[in-house]
């Protein structure tokens, strides 16, 4: 059953493959090359038809240049330009193609409801009624579908003569290829801001007195901030800006500018555009919202006793519900500001009010969802491996059924080690709120303390587990040591390459796709404690990260769930799935592919060496080796 699987998936690949390359390899070698202008037309037609406009494009001025007059590529090509928003550039090619079409009733008709779609779509209403009137008049051969009847659809009062509802019908009409290309644009910045700066920069060289002008500029700002040239961005939404700018590109360029404020870092700047904010849109830029960005402001700076008061002032808001219609949103604002605050009293060794907030916040709906949706979805993840297992290894489902190995225990095990940590946590700081703040006088901070001791009952749960559940000895865990310079050597290869690899993906986000690589939560709650923390929670974050975090891990992903998922899968599945797993644990899809070529150096460790203690080692160094990269940072 697995070979067959496995066979069926490699034919899969295989047509999907030849799929994505038959139509290159077709066009390249198989097919005739055109020969004349007309066969250059049919073939841009129908690349035309694929949406395959740039090809289209290439092909119908092919034709052009072969045969100027040849008046179906012209339209064809107006047609090209219309359906990628270029209007300004389609329309010569249908005014080109009016005196040559006299003769030919249908494409008389096309060109004349082209050149009237034309100009409706860049809102001249006058010249759009006019050639709508001379296609109408043609005989609309074109069916319904384009001579629609719905009233909200300008051509409609054409067929029934009303101008007056033209008219009126052409100011709110806005055309949809337009809206989609803008969309899509803006979708593209966020990843590849290149990109999409260079279509914006085509648009707006080819379509000069467009309507859509300002639409394309502010997707430039747009693109250019994401690339973090911020000045440029400014000095484009400035020029926008201007006294007969559409009232939603106001408000989206006056928040645009308090963003570039904010992460160019020109805090003065940021202060004040948030409160132009509030005053010129009340609505949607709330007082509450702006004490938040002002809590955000302060964090960026640095200045975590201004963050703490305005975060104080945001949560004393939601005692009053009124006002918060984006109930989801403002939830949301509201989690954050709680974890934020939590963690500011936790930094200044305030623990009796960070307890406070702990508990308001587990008190919370949004708590109990949350341990709902852990619980959901690790359930899913088991169900999903359970019909994987027996799909592809329902032999060695076989053979487990007849040891002590079952998924309800992985099921159990991953709700354990999921609300473990925040039970502990939780219970500390009850503790040491109901004694006084004993652990507090003692220096021992409960929040890297309920960490520890969480990481460190991870190393001892997986360890019993595997020895007196399922009786499986310690050799075979591979607690065996081949010498302080074999586990050493063996370690020191695998932090080279992971500092290779480190700063090859960095290179490749900064320099090459030019993306800001955002540091994980963790990181940033790392860096909070070396800038403003105390000496003791310096050290328990040092023992955290390099001692007991990275002990836990390569037992728990490198041993515990390597041995379990191999009695079901193998051991090449369960190095993958564990890698997967390891990856995803740390919450960072933009980290993943580090923190998966990182589980997957670690588990080639772990098998070659047949230790435990080489992966250890090496996790640890990774791991010091992070710590004072941001000691060199933030210090």
């Amino acid at each position: 059953m697995r070979k067959a699987f496995l066979a069926l998936l490699l034919i899969a690949v295989s047509l999907l493959f030849i799929s994505l390359l038959y139509p290159l390899v077709n066009q390249q070698y198989f097919k005739k090359q055109p020969t004349s202008a007309y066969e250059w037309y049919r073939l841009g037609k129908e690349q035309d038809i694929k949406r395959d406009f740039k090809n289209s494009e290439k092909s119908l001025k092919k034709a052009l240049e072969l045969d100027q007059n040849l008046y179906k590529a012209m339209i064809e090509l107006g047609v090209v330009y219309t359906m990628q928003g270029d209007f300004i550039k389609a329309r010569p090619f249908f005014l080109k193609a009016l005196p040559l079409v006299k003769n030919d009733k249908s494409n008389y008709e096309v060109v004349y409801f082209n050149l009237g779609m034309n100009y409706l779509y860049e809102n001249e209403a006058e010249n759009a009624w006019k050639y709508f009137e001379i296609a109408s008049r043609a005989g609309r051969t074109l069916g319904p579908r384009l001579w629609s009847k719905d009233p909200t659809e300008p051509v409609s009062h054409v067929i029934s003569g009303d101008k007056a509802k033209f008219y009126a019908m052409a100011k709110k009409y806005y055309s949809n290829y337009v809206r989609d290309r803008i969309n899509r644009i803006h979708r593209i910045a966020v990843f590849r801001p290149a990109l999409a700066l260079k279509d914006c920069e085509n648009y707006i060289a080819d379509n000069p007195g467009s309507k859509y002008l300002p639409d394309m500029i502010a997707n430039k700002a747009w693109a250019l901030s994401r690339l973090k040239e911020y000045d440029k961005a400014n000095e484009i939404i400035d020029s926008l800006n201007k006294p007969d700018l559409r009232d939603d590109l106001k408000r989206w360029s006056a928040y645009a500018l308090y963003q570039n404020y904010f992460s160019a870092k020109h805090y003065d700047q940021a202060f004040k555009q948030a409160d132009f904010l509030h005053n010129e849109y009340p609505g949607t830029y709330s007082g509450s919202w702006v004490k938040y960005q002002r809590a955000l402001i302060y964090q960026s700076k640095q200045d975590i006793a201004a963050e703490k008061e305005a975060l104080l002032g945001l949560l004393e808001d939601f005692q009053n519900p009124t006002g918060f219609e984006r109930k989801s949103y403002w939830e949301g604002i509201k989690s954050r500001a709680e974890e934020r605050l939590f963690l500011i009293y936790t930094i200044q060794g305030d623990y009796l009010n960070a307890y406070i907030v702990l508990a308001n916040a587990y008190k919370s709906l949004n708590s109990l969802i949350g341990l709902i949706a852990i619980v959901l979805f690790i359930s899913l993840a088991v169900f999903l491996f359970f019909i994987f297992c027996r799909t592809c290894f329902y032999k060695k489902t076989a053979e487990v059924l007849k040891s002590k190995f079952r998924l309800k225990y992985l099921w159990l095990f991953f709700i354990v080690l999921a609300l473990l940590t925040p039970v502990l946590q939780l219970a500390l700081f009850s503790l040491n709120y109901f004694t006084g703040n004993l652990l507090g006088k003692l220096r021992l901070d409960p929040y890297f303390l309920s960490l520890i001791l969480a990481q460190v009952m991870v190393a001892y749960i997986c360890v019993s587990t595997l020895k007196d559940k399922y009786q499986i000895d310690k050799d075979t865990m591979g607690f065996v040591s081949r010498g302080a310079k074999y586990n050493f050597g063996v370690s020191l290869i695998a932090l080279t390459v992971m500092l290779i690899f480190a700063v090859g993906y960095s290179y490749l986000f900064e320099k090459v796709l030019k993306v800001s690589l955002e540091e994980p939560s963790a990181i940033v709650m790392a860096q909070e404690f070396v800038r403003h923390g105390g000496l003791m929670q310096k050290l328990l974050l040092y023992i955290s990260i390099v001692v007991t975090g990275p002990i836990s891990e390569e037992l728990f992903f490198r041993v515990f769930l390597f041995i379990f998922l191999a009695q079901f899968t193998g051991k090449r599945t369960a190095v993958a799935l564990s890698a997967i797993m390891f990856a995803l644990s740390h919450g960072s899809m933009v980290y993943f592919p580090y923190y998966l070529l990182m589980a997957l150096l670690l588990s080639l460790v772990y098998l070659r060496t047949k230790s435990i203690f080489p992966g250890i080692i090496a996790h640890a160094l990774i791991n010091l080796v992070s710590v004072l990269l941001l000691l060199n940072k933030v210090l």
